[in-house]
């Protein structure tokens, strides 16, 4: 048994052996033939490799060069989009340029005709401007020789009638005709001449003695219903012209200047039409009357007043007194609304009875503390009687709404028979023995000290509650 595990083991020895060894051989056999299979092997797997490679790089190409002409195309398309886009807008901007240019043009050549058009219309209005001034011109110059053949015919005529007395005895039977004559002349000639022969005209009156006189009726002329409007009479740098008794009564002086004339004796403008006239610095050293006059507007400067004066049923609207001083000032019936004395001096009575006076003002101007000054049944709305100083003032059955006291003193001042005082201002005005009797003071500024120091009877105090009356008197 052990013999045969022995024989066993060495048989399986010397099989192993042998199968070894033909392993080996077999082995070494096959990697030989596999090295030389290898080398065309590698060769042919290279070979397709490198096809393979060779194709997908000329595919790649061919794509890169596919997509390189679709890039460049889509460049020169869109190149050539931009550039017919754009030789579209240069187009549009040359044509609109164009259009532009066109309708400047148009526009100018518009302008210039216009501009032409306009100088032509210019220059014809100026033509005709310059023919209407030459043909005023001439009618002017004409007018002119017309006044002043009118105003030489009429000095001729007037001088030989009073310093010819052989033409006189000749032509007149009296001297009332000779007067009667002057007179026609006189009106005739001033309603056909200009305002600058009438002022001579007025002078050459004045020169000869011919001016209205009532107390020389025989040797003067009457002026009723002359024309007279814009005279000019301004006394010369020799002296001032001297009026004695004039008397221009119911005629018409619209506009007329008076500068630096004296009038002596009762002078008269009853009656007439004195709008917008004015006097500067003339002295009446006696009466004056203007007795219905109309003197709206009118002026008085500097302007004397030595002796009554009488304005009574005038109309003087707006007219304005102006650093003129009165004696007695009678102004009853008047409309003297929006009028002014303007630092005026009264020495003597003034008496406004029964005028509107509305909106008047007393500016700076004194009043005469001796005498009395009437101001009955006159409308003085509104009207300035502020930082005066009124002495024996009568206020009777008067309208003062809304006149204006301010820091005025008042002494002997009344204010009675149912005047009206509604939202008059008495502030800071200074009362000494002041009457209030039968007033209304509803809506008045005026305070309980100015009311103590005043007599009260009957008056409606500022708060139009409640009445006082002489025996309870009682004070705000």
């Amino acid at each position: 048994m052990a013999r045969y595990r022995r024989f066993d083991r060495n048989l399986h020895l010397r099989t192993q052996k042998l199968f070894t060894g033909k392993s080996n051989r077999l082995c070494f056999a096959w990697a030989k033939l596999a090295l030389s299979a290898s080398v065309p092997l590698m060769i042919g797997i290279f070979t397709i490799v490198s096809y393979v490679q060779q194709i997908k790089i000329s595919e790649n190409n061919r794509e890169k060069e596919e997509g390189l002409a679709n890039a460049t195309r889509e460049k020169d398309l869109s190149i050539a989009t931009l550039n017919r886009l754009q030789d579209q807008m240069i187009a549009n901007i040359t044509r609109y340029h164009d259009l532009e240019i066109a309708n400047l043009t148009q526009i100018k050549d518009w302008e210039i005709a216009m501009a032409n058009l306009n100088i032509a219309n210019e220059t014809k209005i100026q033509d005709r401007q310059i023919a209407e001034d030459n043909r005023q011109e001439d009618r002017a110059q004409q007018q002119d020789l017309h006044y002043e053949s009118l105003y030489s015919k009429y000095i001729d005529d007037i001088s030989a009638i009073l310093y010819k007395q052989q033409y006189n005895q000749s032509l007149f039977t009296s001297e009332e005709t000779k007067m009667l004559y002057i007179r026609r002349k006189t009106l005739i000639t001033l309603r056909s001449i200009d305002s600058e022969r009438r002022s001579f005209l007025f002078i050459f009156l004045y020169e000869n003695n011919l001016l209205p006189d009532r107390f020389s009726s025989n040797s003067t002329i009457s002026l009723i219903g002359a024309d007279l409007r814009n005279i000019n009479i301004s006394s010369p740098l020799t002296g001032s012209y001297e009026f004695n008794f004039l008397s221009l009564q119911s005629l018409n002086m619209i506009n007329a200047v008076f500068v630096d004339c004296q009038f002596h004796g009762e002078t008269n403008f009853s009656g007439s039409i004195m709008n917008n006239v004015r006097f500067m610095r003339a002295v009446f050293e006696d009466s004056l009357t203007f007795y219905k006059v109309k003197l709206i507007n009118a002026s008085f400067i500097d302007c004397v007043f030595k002796n009554k004066v009488n304005f009574d049923d005038s109309e003087m609207s707006s007219t304005q007194f102006l650093r003129s001083k009165f004696d007695r000032l009678s102004a009853m019936l008047i409309n003297f609304t929006n009028g002014s004395f303007h630092s005026c001096q009264f020495a003597d009575k003034t008496d406004f009875t029964r005028s509107v006076m509305n909106g008047i003002t007393f500016t700076y101007s004194e009043f005469s503390t001796n005498v009395e000054h009437k101001f009955i049944q006159v409308s003085l709305n509104y009207a300035d009687f502020h930082n005066m100083s009124l002495s024996h003032f009568i206020f009777q059955n008067s309208n003062l709404s809304y006149a204006d006291f301010r820091d005025t003193y008042l002494y002997d001042v009344q204010f009675t028979s149912k005047t009206l005082l509604k939202k008059s201002n008495f502030q800071q005005a200074n009362f000494n023995q002041v009457k209030f009797a039968h007033v209304n003071l509803v809506g008045s500024t005026i305070d309980s000290k100015q009311l103590e120091k005043s007599e009260l009877t009957n008056i409606i105090l500022p708060d139009g509650n409640w009445t006082i009356n002489r025996e309870s008197t009682r004070v705000l």
